[in-house]
């Protein structure tokens, strides 16, 4: 007995049996007089031990034969239920007693699993009773009879059953139910018990776009107090956390469905776990809501209404205080806008963006019904903003795609007609056709002469705007000087080099200037005030305080105008303008006097405005005039007969037809000469390349083919080292230029990509054209642009000679669209990586500087030399200043530089000269911040361009890049375009081009760096770049130790800073201090002409030894020399 006793005492089973029979065994000898009420070891034996051994064994032997009942499996096996080990343990000791029976091993342990699996089947049944609860709640018709069967088995006669009876059948309904979490169950009950809310939501709300709106009407309902607050704002929250079950549950969803959508929101609550106790707080607040949407109702409804009845949609160019310039953006936001006209009872005019609009649009779907009162009026409103959207993004596309004829158009629509409501939406959708038929004519007209002149390739419609607005001003100007400076970056691209003697002469060729036109002075045009304005804002007319002619005029007429109002004439607004048509040239006061004079003379008045309709200097009060006398007009006409209406309709209708006929026939190309034509654009830059020296021919690599695209995949840390070896040859090749080789982003446009194309198919094959990160395309530009090439391809019929490479990511090889699409062109095998020491080699010897040139300022002549050419630099016009840590000396390093290219003699004479003549000299060390880690190129170019010069100043400047985050691929982009290809264009065409006698250096710290120059790992891009490298003091001191540097430009302990007071008291403080302390207070002072230079590792160990700091930086050190 002992013996067994002792391996089974652990069994939990076995002590529960031992327990009750011990206590059986108690109380029979409790009134035996012979035992005395104690057990003795034979009672034990055969009233416990046996008895307990045996009723033990019994189970087991039940259990493996299956025979046991689920109920008695419940009571005996629940607490196993979270302690699993413990079964084990039982399992293991049940073994050692039944091991002589046959298979008993595999037997017992599926036993155990069945038992398990029964625990599992009494952990779903909560679960599978909420969600047929829920079920019925939500209405759901599905099929749910897998969940029914579940529920009818487990009752008390299913738990009669045998264990043995347990099988896969069984499981099938836990295994679908297995998913829900615990805290889900309780959020299914949490929901049902709102079902009122579920519901109301799911039929006032259209979707989740809608829930914003909602919101916005509680929150204008809402007071200040945060109690309401908080309750819009949970409105916000669960409407948004558990919108799959109001918005995407069906129905007739069934099980598998509902499974699927509990997921869902599973991963909302899990963000945030309060959600279920936030759908309980809301759903107390219902009644409120349905107040706010019955509150709002009425008033958007009536808006509606007001709008239908007085309003006036305005599309086009809607600020007619100034034209339009050929760099600004235009989007369906900008063009549309509606003027709603005051009744008499009402106070001032009201103004409404499309936003706002639109939002109305969403709060009258969200309040309206198909059979609710006004739903006619709903449905006028939402067919008319229908209509304007269509005709205003029809006039956006024009815009786009470079119809000068319409860039100041604009039209007004009164949403009420005379004729119908029907008029309306015809006239909109009349025009939208006009539209629609010079965007294709349009199109065609441009395809044709980018085919034809290929220089037109090298910009985007947007920049070839500027550019035509910007030369045209030169055939009524009598100077080069008021030409903008972007106008000289952008056209490098076509000849490098430019400067102002070629461009006049060019011009002059093509008969775009006359002979007579002079040169702007290098002296007085070149540094345009320093750099300060914005290049492309400007247009090419006089500036007055960078001021436009247009906002000229419209101040002086505002300022005229506020005056003559307060002598209350009528008409104020013709008076003022007759009065600047009159008096162009007076003073304010003698403005004011004249209206005084010849107020009540209408017809020179009338004669005066007339012709100030035809100055186009006064375009803009013209409109403007006409603008407030229109809602004048409109506001009076909403008061008239219907007779009155009907007549200023049919006018309007009149001029609308008329100016329909007339945009079928005519297209001005040069706005009545404002622009250059697209042809005479084309001339002009084929006679400025023919002018340039021939470009070197690119050596197509062996493994790609001509005459098609070649779609190369690469890892994406090796696509800047693939894109430098098909460029680099034997290493002798030029740097890739930026009209070879597009970088893409997810913000690249199709028309970038096309004009790629374009240039690839045009070019001869003398050169290498590569989209590079095509994979990162967005997918509609990716689909576009595919097609675009396969059309090309056919358009042009010298296609054999294209040499054009693809180069994509091989890790988004299966989701990019591009690779998809340009799978029969792909290059198989891996391109070739050229190694770090490769890259750098190459790179060294194309970043170094340009020789010495004659150069002329102010009818000076001084040599030019690069700014390359001083100090740690070592003529590398790009360098990069970098280290391990922070604080090791790199602003140090451009401190000096700049310090030594102030005395170069071209800025030198540049900078004295300015000064004589007072001005303000440019910088000669301009710093740019990289703070954000997700540089973009576009913000990068917004810091370069107030430093823009005309590139044959012979200024040399220092331009640092100080990187302050972690580089990443953003980052490494934008190097690329900068550093590599010299050129970076924002999403506004404004360019900036790197010039080869700057010097850009960029600081960074990369702790990754370390050792890298040693390897024969791939780099990032500044890790190819000609390193300067600066080391911590202790590392400093280690090589000056060893009298050698790791680089020959590596800065050490820096002399000026050796030599300073600072640095040499402290020096000579220690060096006594270390001699005897006692001997500071008596005999130290400081003497600065007894510094020394001679030892700078014995003053740096000193300074590091008693700076209390392991291991220092140099600013750590800076920081104990000053203290």
């Amino acid at each position: 007995m002992v013996q067994s006793l002792h391996l089974v005492r652990n069994s939990h089973l076995f002590r529960t049996i031992w327990q009750k029979c011990f206590e059986r065994a108690a109380n029979i000898c409790k009134g035996d007089p012979e035992t005395g009420g104690k057990l003795r070891i034979d009672l034990v034996q055969d009233l416990v031990w046996s008895k307990s051994f045996e009723r033990w064994r019994t189970l087991w032997e039940r259990i493996c034969s299956g025979q046991i009942s689920l109920k008695d499996v419940d009571a005996r096996f629940d607490r196993f239920r979270k302690d699993p080990k413990s079964l084990d343990d039982e399992i293991e000791i049940a073994l050692i007693f039944l091991s002589a029976e046959e298979d008993i091993d595999a037997t017992l342990h599926h036993r155990v699993a069945q038992i398990k699996q029964f625990q599992n089947l009494r952990e779903f049944e909560d679960a599978a009773a909420a969600i047929l609860e829920f079920k019925e709640a939500m209405e759901l018709e599905g099929d749910f009879h897998v969940l029914v069967e579940f529920r009818d088995q487990m009752t008390d006669e299913f738990r009669q059953r045998p264990l043995g009876t347990i099988d896969d059948d069984v499981l099938e309904t836990g295994r679908a139910i297995e998913r829900l979490a615990p805290p889900m169950i309780e959020c299914l009950k949490t929901v049902s018990d709102n079902k009122e809310f579920i519901f109301w939501l799911r039929k006032e709300v259209n979707g989740r776009e809608e829930v914003k709106t909602l919101v916005d009407l509680a929150m204008m309902s809402a007071g200040e107090s945060d109690i309401e607050t908080d309750r819009v704002s949970c409105l916000h929250t669960t409407a948004l956390g558990f919108a799959p079950f109001i918005f995407d549950l069906d129905k007739c969803a069934g099980l598998s469905q509902l499974m699927d959508i509990c997921e869902s929101v599973w991963e909302h609550i899990k963000e945030n776990d309060t959600l279920p106790v936030k759908l309980d707080d809301i759903s107390c607040h219902l009644e409120w809501l349905k107040g706010v949407k019955d509150k709002h109702a009425m008033s958007s409804l009536k808006l509606a209404q007001a709008i239908n009845e007085r309003g006036v949609y305005c599309i086009g160019q809607l600020d007619n205080a100034t034209s339009y310039q050929p760099n600004d953006t235009k989007s369906i936001d900008s063009v549309i806008s509606l003027l709603l006209i005051p009744t008499k009872e009402s106070g001032e005019a009201r103004e409404f963006s499309l936003e706002k609009l639109k939002e109305l649009q969403s709060k009258l779907a969200l309040i309206s019904g198909k059979n609710s009162q006004g739903q006619e009026d709903v449905e006028r409103f939402g067919q008319l903003l229908q209509g304007v959207v269509l005709l205003g993004q029809a006039y956006v596309n024009l815009c786009e795609i470079g119809d000068v004829s319409h860039l100041d158009w604009n039209h007004e629509y009164k949403c009420r007609s005379a004729m119908g409501k029907k008029k309306v939406i015809d006239d909109i959708q009349l025009q939208t056709n006009d539209f629609e038929r010079y965007f294709n004519t349009c199109k065609e007209n441009i395809n044709s002469l980018r085919m034809k002149y290929r220089d037109l390739n090298y910009f985007t419609t947007q920049q070839l705007l500027f550019l035509r607005r910007e030369l045209a001003g030169l055939k009524h100007s009598a100077t080069m000087d008021v030409l903008n400076l972007q106008v000289y970056t952008l056209l490098e691209r076509v000849l490098p080099g430019l400067d102002q003697l070629r461009l006049r002469d060019v011009l002059r060729d093509v008969g775009i200037c006359d002979a007579g036109i002079c040169d702007a002075g290098t002296c007085d045009a070149g540094i345009c005030d320093a750099g300060i304005c914005d290049p492309m804002s400007l247009p090419s007319q006089e500036r007055d305080d960078h001021r436009t002619a247009d906002e000229q005029v419209v101040e002086k007429y505002e300022i005229l105008l506020n005056n003559v109002e307060k002598l209350s004439y009528s008409e104020p607004e013709r008076l003022a303008v007759a009065a600047l048509v009159a008096k162009w040239e007076s003073s304010e006061v003698e403005l004011v006097l004249w209206c005084v004079q010849n107020n009540d003379k209408s017809d020179l008045i009338d004669e005066l405005y007339d012709e100030a309709s035809d100055d186009p200097r006064f375009h803009g009060i013209v409109n403007q005039t006409a603008r407030a006398d229109l809602e004048q007009s409109l506001a009076e006409s909403s008061y008239d007969s219907d007779d009155s209406d009907r007549s200023l309709s049919e006018d309007r209708d009149d001029s609308s037809i008329s100016d329909h006929e007339e945009l079928q026939i005519t297209l001005d190309e040069t706005k009545g000469g404002a622009y250059l034509s697209l042809e005479e654009m084309g001339v002009f830059l084929s006679s400025l390349a023919s002018k340039g020296e021939r470009a070197e021919k690119r050596i197509l690599p062996s493994s790609l083919k001509s005459g098609k695209p070649n779609l190369v995949l690469a890892r994406k840390e090796y696509i800047f080292a693939a894109v430098l070896g098909l460029y680099m040859g034997e290493g002798a090749q030029s740097l890739p230029n930026s009209d070879e080789v597009l970088i893409c982003t997810s913000e690249t446009t199709s028309e970038e990509v096309e004009l790629l194309w374009r240039r690839a198919l045009a070019n001869n094959g003398e050169k290498l054209h590569c989209l590079v990160n095509g994979d990162l395309l967005d997918y509609d530009v990716s689909q576009k642009v595919v097609d675009c090439l396969h059309t090309l391809m056919q358009d042009y019929s010298n296609s054999e000679s294209l040499a054009l490479v693809v180069l994509c990511s091989s890790e988004n090889e299966e989701r990019a669209h591009i690779v998809t699409s340009l799978e029969e062109y792909k290059v198989e095998g891996i391109p070739r990586y050229p190694r770090a020491d490769e890259l750098r080699r190459y790179l060294e010897n194309q970043f170094k500087v340009p020789q010495q040139k004659p150069g002329l300022y102010c009818d000076q002549h001084v040599m030019w030399s690069a700014a390359a050419e001083v100090g740690r630099a070592e003529n590398f016009n790009v360098r990069v200043v970098t280290s391990d840590h922070p604080g090791v000396g790199k602003s140090l390093v451009v401190k000096r530089l700049e310090e030594q290219v102030t005395h170069l003699p071209n800025n030198r004479l540049i900078t004295e000269v300015m000064k004589e003549r007072d001005e303000e000299p440019p910088p000669l060390c301009v710093t740019i911040p990289f703070h954000d880690k997700h540089a973009r190129v576009a913000d990068a170019v917004g810091f370069f361009l107030p430093h823009a010069l005309h590139s044959d100043i012979p200024l040399s400047r220092i331009f640092h890049l100080d990187c302050f985050s972690t580089v990443t691929p953003e980052f490494e982009t934008l190097l690329f375009n900068l550093l590599i290809m010299g050129e970076l264009t924002d999403d506004r065409g404004r360019a900036w081009r790197r010039n080869p006698y700057d010097l850009y250096i960029l600081e960074i710290t990369d702790p990754t760096s370390k050792g890298q120059e040693q390897t024969t790992e791939m780099c990032k891009v500044h890790e190819l770049l000609p390193p300067i490298r600066c080391f911590l003091p202790e590392e400093t001191l280690a090589l000056l130790k060893r009298k050698r540097a790791v680089q020959r430009n590596s800065p050490l302990f820096d002399e000026e800073e050796l030599q300073s007071d600072a640095v040499q008291r402290v020096w000579q403080y220690l060096q006594l201090f270390n001699e005897d302390p006692r001997l500071v207070d008596q005999e130290f002072y400081f003497d600065p002409r007894s510094k020394r230079d001679d030892s700078p590792e014995e003053c740096l160990e000193t300074l590091i030894r008693n700076c209390g700091v392991r291991n220092p930086s140099w600013s750590e050190l800076r920081y104990f020399v000053n203290f």
